[in-house]
């Protein structure tokens, strides 16, 4: 029997879509190319049966060729007709080989795109569990500068408050100092104090001198006045309860029993000199 090339009624099927690249393929892809390859797989072996069912239906039909071969008394037509079939069966095994073949291809390019779709995956999930890490030691850090704000804030608003606290008591400090001195302490040049009270450290004890008031009290004799007294100015005299800028020693004053002793003292100008100038 002469051999018969390809049908020209057979059509091939139209090829499937390229596939994406394979740095490209998302975890939805893969499962699709999974089934995919599973289809292909029972297309094969549909196709296989196939196959196996037409050559078996060749051999039959050999079979029975070599039968019309042996019998001289089948009629023509029929030997027509059982080569016309020869022919169509030879076409779809040939359609049915480049099938085949070509599915055979295609999954072993699924394959391999398979494999680099999982490593890609893999690749990606390391990816993600050291940004997560990243994201905790910065969520840490982010913690720990908060933290240091607060407290920079909290010593920043507990600076400004005793800022504002020494600014009061620099402003009453001036405000001390702007005073003026009492006009007691103008009356006299100088005072005498005796030199048991003027010790350094207490409040002294204020009496008025003989020498320079013309008072009646006597004048002091050889042996008291050997006894060292002390002379201070005028201005030098810092009453109880206040401040100046001349002495550095004024809050060590021990001011308990002076303020009487001072009151009798000014008493005592007042009675003995209530005829002299002021």
């Amino acid at each position: 029997m002469p051999g018969a090339g390809p049908s020209n009624s057979g059509k091939s099927p139209p090829r499937p879509p390229p596939l994406p690249p394979p740095h490209n393929v998302a975890a939805h892809e893969i499962t699709q190319l999974v089934r995919r390859v599973q289809h292909r797989l029972s297309r094969e072996s549909t196709f296989s049966a196939l196959a196996e069912n037409l050559i078996n239906r060749e051999y039959g039909l050999l079979a029975r060729t070599d039968a019309v071969l042996r019998d001289r008394q089948i009629q023509y037509e029929e030997g027509v007709q059982v080569e016309g079939l020869m022919q169509q069966f030879e076409g779809e095994m040939q359609e049915l080989r480049l099938r085949i073949r070509a599915l055979v291809d295609e999954k072993s390019d699924i394959c391999i795109r398979l494999d680099k779709a999982e490593s890609t995956t893999h690749c990606l999930s390391e990816k993600v569990v050291e940004l997560e890490k990243c994201n905790l030691l910065l969520d840490g850090k982010n913690k720990d500068l908060v933290s240091e704000r607060e407290y920079m804030l909290a010593q920043l608003s507990e600076m400004r408050y005793r800022n504002d606290e020494l600014t009061k008591e620099k402003e009453e400090l001036e405000s001390v100092l702007q005073k003026p001195l009492l006009e007691t302490y103008h009356r006299k040049p100088t005072f005498n104090f005796p030199w048991k009270v003027c010790r350094h450290g207490r409040q002294i004890l204020y009496e008025e001198a003989d020498a320079d008031t013309g008072s009646s009290n006597p004048a002091p004799s050889k042996k008291q006045s050997t006894s060292p007294g002390c002379v201070f100015p005028v201005r030098s005299i810092v009453p109880v309860g206040s401040s100046s800028s001349s002495s550095s020693s004024d809050d060590d004053l021990d001011a308990g029993c002076d303020l009487h002793l001072f009151t009798g003292f000014l008493a005592s100008l007042g009675g003995n000199h209530g005829s002299s100038p002021h």
